[in-house]
C-alpha cells in the first residue's frame, strides 16, 4: 500500500466533468439513478472533502439548480481535455482532483489515499489498473495549462498526449491497496444494469 504522505484533500479543489453527449448511454450520465441520489450526487458528496468542487459542464441548464460552481466548455465538441482545461484555469488551487461523472463507485477512502500521494514534484498524477491508465481519475497542477493551451491551438484533443509531455506520474490502484473495481465506469446501458445486478449503485 502506498504510505499516504503527501498533501491532504483540502490542499486539493475538485473538479467533476459532465459535459459529454452520452451517446452510447441515450441520456445523460450524471442523472442515472444510484442508491438514494443520482451519478453528479454521488460524484458531489464523494468529492466533500476537497477545498472547492467545480463542475465543468457543455450546457449549465440542466445543473443550473445543483448550487455548486459552474464552468462551461469554450470550444464545443473538444472532449473532456476542454472540461480538464477549463477546471483548471477555475481552481483556486494549485492541484485538482478531476473525475469523470460516470464513475459512480469512488470512495471518500481511495480519494484521501490519492491525495495523499500528491508530493508537488510530478505535475500529473494519474490513477492505473493492471497497466491501464485511467486520464480523468487522477490529479494535475495547474502548470499543465500552457500545453493544453498549445494542445488547443493545434486541435489536439487526447488528454493521453498531455500526460506523454509533461511530468506524469502512474499510481498503480493496486499498489494504494484498492480494488480496480472502484474505477468502474458507465458507458452504456449494458455497463449500468450489470452494477445493479451486482448491487454496487445500492
Amino acid at each position: 500500500m502506498v504510505r499516504i504522505k503527501g498533501m491532504d484533500m483540502r490542499d486539493i479543489s475538485a473538479g467533476i466533468l459532465v459535459g459529454g453527449k452520452s451517446t452510447r448511454m441515450g441520456e445523460n450520465k450524471a442523472f442515472l439513478r444510484a442508491g438514494d441520489t443520482n451519478f453528479l450526487g454521488r460524484a458531489l458528496a464523494v468529492c466533500e472533502g476537497f477545498s472547492s468542487v467545480v463542475i465543468s459542464v457543455g450546457i449549465p441548464g440542466p445543473y443550473k439548480s445543483i448550487g455548486t460552481e459552474l464552468v462551461c466548455d469554450e470550444k464545443s465538441g473538444s472532449g473532456p481535455l476542454e472540461g480538464l482545461y477549463n477546471l483548471l484555469r477555475n481552481s483556486p488551487s494549485e492541484y485538482v482532483f478531476i473525475m469523470a461523472v460516470d464513475m459512480p463507485l469512488l470512495t471518500a477512502d481511495f480519494l484521501e489515499a490519492l491525495a495523499g500521494c500528491v508530493d508537488s514534484e510530478a505535475d500529473c498524477y494519474i490513477v492505473r489498473s493492471c497497466g491501464r491508465v485511467h486520464p480523468l481519475c487522477g490529479v494535475y497542477s495547474r502548470r499543465v495549462v500552457p500545453e493544453i493551451e498549445r494542445m488547443r491551438e493545434n486541435d489536439e484533443r487526447k488528454i493521453r498526449l498531455l500526460l506523454d509531455r509533461v511530468k506524469t506520474r502512474y499510481l498503480d490502484i493496486e499498489d494504494m491497496g484498492f480494488d480496480e473495481v472502484i474505477l468502474s465506469n458507465v458507458n452504456s446501458p449494458g455497463e449500468y444494469d450489470k452494477l445493479k445486478e451486482d448491487g454496487l449503485l445500492d
